[in-house]
Parts: C-alpha cells; structure tokens; sequence
C-alpha cells in the first residue's frame, strides 16, 4: 500500500441564482490550430447557445468558487448547487478544497 498526501486549501465564494439555461460547450486546444478549426469552433458555439436559448429555463444555483493555489496563483471554478435555495446567510462563504493524493491501485485493495 502507497502512502496517501493530502492537502487543503481555503478561499471563499459566491452563490448566485441563475434563471438560464446552462450552456454546455467542451473546447480543446486542436479549436484554435487553424481558421478552418476556428470556424467549426465559433459553429459549435452557435448551435449550442442556439440549443441553450430554445430550452426550458429553471433556476439554478451557482457558487462561483475562488482559492489560491499552493503557489500563491488565483483559481476559480463553478459548482452547480442544483435547484434548492443553499441555506446560507449570505452570499459570500468560505470553502475549504481537500484534495486527497494516492495511487490507483489503492483503490482495488
């Protein structure tokens, strides 16, 4: 068995209500290799906000997560809360990301 690493870092974030449809879009690098590609890109972009605009709304909620790195370097990220109201007080919370380092092979014992 490997020894497991853990590490944790702190910030905060920022709950949001969003009353849109969310828009699901993968890009990869090989989009922005060539003008054709591009293009293929800014059509996939197209179809999807198009797709996006004839859905359903439904609110969701959104925290719009900001930590720092171990190098000091700003991270952000959104998590999807779903459709119920957080039972925060506030907008604005703290966040602690535990991040858990082991081998695969621990996960077959």
């Amino acid at each position: 068995m490997s020894e497991r690493y853990v590490a944790t870092l702190e910030g905060e974030a920022r709950i949001r209500k969003l009353n849109i449809p969310i828009m699901r879009l993968d890009i990869t690098p090989e989009d922005l290799n060539s003008p054709l590609s591009f293009q293929i890109l800014m059509e996939k972009i197209m179809e999807s906000v198009t797709k996006t605009l004839e859905e359903e709304p439904h609110p969701q909620y959104m925290a719009e997560v900001s930590i720092r790195d171990s190098l000091g370097m700003p991270v952000r990220f959104v998590v999807n809360l779903g459709d119920k109201v957080p039972y925060f007080s506030k907008d604005k919370v703290k966040v602690r990301l535990i991040l858990e380092f082991y081998e695969e092979e621990d996960l077959e014992r």
